[in-house]
């Protein structure tokens, strides 16, 4: 792309090397290794697009409704748009109160990805080969789209929605009203200094209310952005003048680590199979979003929050497959005499394929605005006390008399409303027994890092067997297949919100129930 957005890059150099060492010079043992160097295609366009897309105003269309009528009354035009091709910040609040503005690094570069490994192979005995090998993955400099006006929660403000909280919880036990405003009825209620300088600070309203109680400061400042109150853009926001702020940068990377064992046979005797085993580990610090790249920071200040796991990282898979003809008919060991006997028993072929993988990575949220605006909060982390090992230990699948099943113990779900948190309390104690995770307090962010856990293992196993009956050149064969043969559930479970009612709860899978499926072909 070269339309005056971004500079050219033309100096990516990408080499790759390699090489191959029979150690004993018998050719039954190999070392091999390489490494590469390459540059990613980051979709230029599709990225360009979405970024220049933040800019409202730059795109707009034209409608003419109505559009029957008689050759004597004329035909319509259809209005031609007015462009404004060089807007300022407040022409694009003129238009939204979430007005933003889009921009790609004018320095950006090609994400380049180095790739390298070192392997040892082996021939076997009885017709095996084996190798292991280490593989690792490297991206560096890869696109990744922020939002460089975050919400910047004032201390002065902080302490007055601290008070504005405390005064919710003492009318709320005087009254049974959450009321954040001043009461100089109820004990121990405090004036407010700063909420009403924002337009009175709206503390009737239930959006407000519900912030001050659940902690929400950051969502609460942006309430009173949206609702453009005067003051309130200049406050939060360190440029004032827009609301979100996103340029695509170099900032994203990726790495991948992986040791790799495979262990293959030729056919023998009428039998060949496979055995494959992966380890590995991948962490990044985004890359769950393929399109526009916009993978803004909890915290701008703290990008380390969202380092963790890569959404793809499988930490242990394993493949076997097997092939094997049954030892009948036709130059086969048992039952070999005679057409019509292997024309019966001849020509059998039996063969599966073993899958298993651990599950993929999920996170415990608690995606409240509670420092961060509501709209960048959504891969907030619980916080807890627990240790990582001992939340590993409460995964377990338990099915519940009533029928509803779980993927951690059920003992950490509050049995009455379903969520793994209590009812918000002013000093953000348990609410039930047994519960481990909570809400981050107000200017505050979970302490569980994202992408932490597993989901269930999965495990599938297909299988098939074929039959060849040979006329001469021709060959008809017939065969069966069954996928997924044991018939296993194989639960699915993504990223749980402590604040979900079905927290916990296994209700879908990701393999479906057992499939068979015939078919015969004739080959000539």
């Amino acid at each position: 792309m070269n339309g005056g957005i971004y500079n050219s890059d033309r100096n990516n150099f990408g080499p790759t090397i390699g090489f191959a060492w029979d150690v004993f010079k018998d050719g039954k043992t190999s070392v091999r290794g390489g490494y590469s160097l390459t540059f990613v295609n980051e979709e230029s366009v599709t990225v360009g697009s979405a970024t220049m897309n933040f800019n409202a105003g730059l795109s707009t269309g034209a409608t003419l409704s109505n559009q029957t009528t008689t050759i004597g009354a004329g035909i319509s035009s259809v209005p031609t748009p007015v462009f404004k091709p060089v807007r300022t910040l407040a022409d694009q609040m003129a238009i939204s109160a979430t007005g933003s503005m889009g921009i790609i690094d004018p320095n950006i570069t090609q994400p380049k990805v180095h790739q390298v490994s070192v392997g040892i192979s082996r021939e076997l005995k009885w017709g095996f080969a084996g190798e292991a090998r280490y593989v690792g993955t490297f991206g560096r400099d890869i696109w990744k789209a922020i939002d460089y006006n975050q919400v910047a929660i004032p201390q002065t403000f902080l302490d007055d929605f601290t008070r504005a909280r405390a005064n919710g919880f003492l009318a709320l036990a005087a009254n049974g009203s959450f009321k954040p405003a001043y009461d100089a009825t109820v004990a121990g209620s405090q004036p407010l200094t700063v909420l009403p300088t924002f337009g009175g600070g709206f503390l009737t309203h239930s959006t407000v209310q519900t912030n001050i109680q659940q902690n929400e400061v950051g969502s609460l400042a942006d309430f009173y952005m949206t609702s453009r109150v005067a003051g309130a853009l200049a406050a939060f926001y360190p440029n004032g003048g827009i609301y979100s702020s996103v340029g695509v940068t170099n900032l994203g990377w990726q790495n991948y680590n992986a040791l790799q064992i495979d262990l293959r046979s030729e056919m023998r005797q009428g039998i060949t199979g496979g055995f494959n085993y992966t380890w590995a580990h991948t962490r990044a610090n985004g890359g769950g979003n393929a399109q526009n790249r916009l993978e803004a920071y909890l915290d701008n200040n703290r990008p380390q929050l969202d380092e963790a796991r890569s959404v793809w990282n499988i930490t242990h898979l394993i493949n076997a497959n097997v092939i094997a003809e049954l030892p009948f008919g036709q130059g086969k060991r048992w039952l070999n005499t005679g057409r019509i006997t292997n024309a019966l028993v001849g020509d059998w072929q039996i063969s599966a394929i073993l899958h298993w993988q651990t599950g993929s990575p999920l996170s415990i949220l608690a995606p409240r605005g509670t420092f961060n605006r509501v709209g960048r909060s959504g891969n907030q982390t619980a916080l807890t006390s627990l240790t990582p090992e001992q939340i590993k230990a409460l995964f377990k699948i338990t099915k519940l008399p009533d029928g509803r099943i779980f993927w951690i113990d059920p003992s950490v779900v509050d049995p009455n409303t379903g969520r793994a948190v209590g009812t918000d309390t002013l000093t953000n104690t348990a609410g039930f027994a047994g519960e481990v995770f909570f809400n981050p307090t107000a200017g505050n962010v979970g302490s569980l890092e994202q992408l932490a856990f597993d989901a269930p293992a999965t495990t599938t196993m297909d299988a098939a067997v074929s039959k060849r009956i040979r006329f001469g050149r021709y060959i008809f064969e017939v065969r069966g297949e069954a996928f997924n043969l044991l018939n296993s559930v194989q639960f699915y479970s993504g990223d749980m919100n402590i604040n979900s009612t079905t927290f916990g709860r296994l209700t879908g899978t990701t393999v479906g129930a057992r499939v068979i499926q015939l078919q015969a072909r004739f080959s000539f």
